[in-house]
């Protein structure tokens, strides 16, 4: 189960993550893995996880946040 380690907080699903994003962090991202196969964040006018679908793309996004946005979300 993913895990906000700044807030140590679970976040069961993607779109409790995007929710956890926007409404603590201020970080607005859209991860959808049914109707696109890539994570944006609109933040940093990116799009992530181009080349392979699902959980590639979060894997991308979390990466993506610890690097850019110094957030951190483990599995």
């Amino acid at each position: 189960m993913p895990t906000c380690t700044n807030c140590n907080q679970y976040l069961g699903s993607s779109e409790s993550m995007v929710n956890h994003l926007e409404t603590k962090h201020n970080i607005h991202v859209k991860l959808n893995a049914l109707s696109t196969h890539v994570a944006y964040c609109s933040d940093c006018h990116r799009y992530l996880g181009k080349k392979k679908a699902g959980v590639v793309s979060r894997r991308a996004l979390e990466k993506h946040l610890h690097n850019k946005h110094e957030i951190d979300i483990e599995e």
